[in-house]
């Protein structure tokens, strides 16, 4: 699955966290994330896995080079980590 950030924000109450992220993650790649605490890692992931939604910008999903609803995320894409319910 592709997935395509565009202009990315996430704001927790007037702090932003992330601002004007634009990334592009080809399908079958990975991808490292590295940072100092508090620096967004957890935020980033979160927005990635649609688990959280972003403040500003775009979150697209692709799935064969066709757009794949956001809704069906969560069947599709999964999160563990500490302190995180799992959905």
């Amino acid at each position: 699955m592709r997935v395509k950030l565009d202009k990315v924000g996430k704001r927790f109450n007037k702090e932003w966290i992330l601002k004007n992220l634009s990334l592009d993650i080809p399908s079958l790649s990975s991808l490292s994330i590295t940072g100092a605490n508090g620096s967004g890692k957890s935020t980033l992931i979160k927005l990635i896995s649609a688990y959280m939604e972003p403040t500003l910008g775009e979150i697209q999903y692709f799935e064969n080079e066709k757009n794949y609803s956001i809704e069906n995320i969560p069947q599709t894409i999964g999160l563990a980590a500490p302190y995180v319910n799992l959905i």
